[in-house]
């Protein structure tokens, strides 16, 4: 089985969380940055996982273009979808802002990996206005590691019932 994991990730964390995913993945598994290539091709491949950070209320505008110029090709494969952020109770409304309504739908699970709010990575201004929100915010800033493991199970578990 073949399994391509495309993401965004601005400071590491959304990195880190992909890194997890191909350690424990069965099969052939890419790992591509969109901010290191957004021109790939999606042939070939069993599974596709797309998931980005969200800053300010948003999923990365690389992730959306790609999605939104590559929807047909995706819905032809299993996909499944995930945020990395502070808020989880507003993933959801994340990804359905951030995919289409059809690739949100279609997909195999819908999840949040949790966030860190990695201080020392963020630009002067990215830290101002951190310090703003989060003075109204309550942040959760840990892993979800549950999460993850429930989409390696969930893909896993497709190679094995594919087998049989």
């Amino acid at each position: 089985m073949k399994i391509l994991i495309l993401y965004t990730s601005k400071h590491g964390f959304t990195k880190a969380c992909t890194t997890y995913l191909s350690d424990r993945l069965i099969g052939k598994v890419d790992v591509q940055n969109l901010d290191d290539n957004s021109q790939l091709s999606l042939d070939g491949y069993d599974w596709i996982v797309m998931g980005s950070a969200v800053y300010m209320g948003k999923i990365n505008k690389k992730m959306t273009l790609f999605s939104d110029k590559n929807r047909d090709k995706l819905l032809s494969h299993n996909i499944a979808l995930f945020t990395c952020c502070t808020t989880p109770e507003e993933s959801d409304k994340y990804l359905l802002t951030g995919f289409s309504k059809r690739l949100y739908e279609a997909s195999k699970l819908n999840t949040n990996f949790g966030g860190k709010l990695q201080r020392d990575e963020l630009t002067f201004f990215e830290r101002k206005l951190t310090d703003l929100i989060s003075k109204t915010e309550g942040k959760v800033q840990q892993t979800f590691y549950e999460n993850m493991d429930s989409l390696v199970r969930l893909i896993n578990n497709s190679e094995q019932s594919e087998k049989v």
